[in-house]
Order: structure tokens, then sequence, then C-alpha cells
């Protein structure tokens, strides 16, 4: 991993950067001279594909924005199997309990390709939200929405078929960082059906008969080095389970 100081980076990344701070929730309501300055208090980190950025358990000291590149977070359970929580893409935050004292990252975060990321260690943040008290609000309220999406997970998990959490992930991971192309819908790199069924509480039997069989009706066609959702109204459908072949 390489960490370089904002003014050492090009500056296609740097507005880049600051354009994905805009939108992000973590520096909403920030004015642009206010966003420059928060900015310019990180430093960039250059992770290569399948690197990793931090492991669970380890202290969390630093508060992340994805600018390029796919990076996953995992949890162990206490039997030793790998649960993958989240699929990040460009512009979405991660470590933001680093914000509160002898914390530590709850997930392990894996670069799927070469990633770079915006980062602040927790001291230089903590200087930010004194300056800046809109940063706290949107902290919290990021905390509140991710709660909330915890929740939903859990009830998927609990009432939901797994043909439809396979579909609801391989469309969310499509809204995130699919190509639109005339055939629908390229995921590249995909994810493997190891990590699908990581991500949906599921085995990977499951996760290859489902998909084949959507191959065979047209939904999907998969390789190595790509995943092409062909009928994305099919996959909504399966999602609401109301579909029929």
């Amino acid at each position: 991993m390489y960490n370089t100081k904002i003014e050492e980076f090009t500056k296609q990344h740097t507005a880049v950067s600051l354009t994905l701070m805009q939108n992000s929730l973590l520096f909403k309501k920030l004015s642009q001279t206010e966003l420059n300055d928060a900015m310019l208090a990180g430093y960039f980190k250059q992770v290569p594909k399948n690197s990793y950025l931090f492991h669970q358990d380890e202290p969390a000291n630093c508060i992340f924005i994805l600018v390029e590149g796919t990076i996953h977070l995992s949890q162990l359970t206490v039997q030793g199997q790998q649960v993958i929580m989240h699929y990040l893409s460009p512009g979405e935050e991660i470590g933001i309990l680093a914000l509160f004292p002898e914390q530590t990252y709850p997930v392990t975060a894996f670069a799927t390709t070469d990633s770079t990321l915006l980062c602040w260690p927790a001291d230089t943040f903590n200087a930010l939200i004194e300056q800046y008290p809109q940063l706290a609000i949107n902290a919290l309220q990021m905390m509140v929405k991710r709660f909330v999406v915890l929740q939903n997970q859990y009830r998927q998990l609990a009432t939901e078929r797994a043909e439809q959490r396979i579909a609801r992930t391989l469309l969310k991971i499509a809204s995130k960082s699919g190509q639109q192309n005339k055939h629908g819908i390229r995921l590249t790199p995909p994810p493997s059906r190891q990590q699908i069924a990581e991500m949906t509480g599921t085995t990977l039997y499951t996760v290859s008969r489902i998909c084949s069989q959507w191959e065979r009706d047209g939904l999907v066609h998969t390789n190595r080095r790509w995943l092409q959702l062909k009928n994305q109204e099919a996959l909504q459908a399966i999602v609401e389970d109301n579909y029929t072949s």
C-alpha cells in the first residue's frame, strides 16, 4: 500500500475526490471551501488488487472514502465462515467507528481491484469536527442509516428465499458498479459464486444451481471475466417474488 500527499496527486484525482465528497452523506452541507479544506487534511492511499486495507478486530484509526476501485467488506463468524457484508463502490465511506475511542474495525476490507482511497486519521477527523460541527451530525446520520440497512438484511435473511436474496444482491452491485451495454448490465470484475453465497447467507451449491438455471432462462450470462445481467426486469420480479419463467 502507498500513501500519497494530496498535493502530490493529480488534479484529476483531487477533482474526482471533491465531487465524491460533495455527494457523500458524511460531508453534506459543507461549502466548497470547507470541502477543500477537509480534503487537504487527508491523504491518498493506494491499495493493489487482492490486498487488504485492514483486518477485522484491528484498531479503528482511520476514516476512508473510496475514490477508485472496488473493495468488499467481510466478517468471520465464530465458526470461521466468511460472510461478505458489503461491496464498496467509489464515493462510499468506511471506518466511521474510528471517531470513537478504543474501537476496532468490525469487518475486513479487501480490494478486489486496484483501489485508491482518501483517508483521514481519527485525530485529524476529530479536529475537522471541532472546526465543522456539521460533520458530527452527518456521522450520526450515517450510523443510523447503516443500522437500518442491517435490520433490513436480517429481515431478508429470515424471510426471503435464496433466489430473492441472490437477485437483490446482483441488482444492488449492478446499480453501483455495473456498466450498461446493449445486452444489459455487465459486472466487471464479477463477484464469484462463492462471494455471492457469502453475501446472501447461502451455499455455493445453491448459488451455482440458481445461476445455472437463470443462465438457461436467459436472465444472466457468466464467464470468468464478467457477469452480464441480461434481464433486469425478470430479476426484479424475482426479488418481488412474482416471477414466472
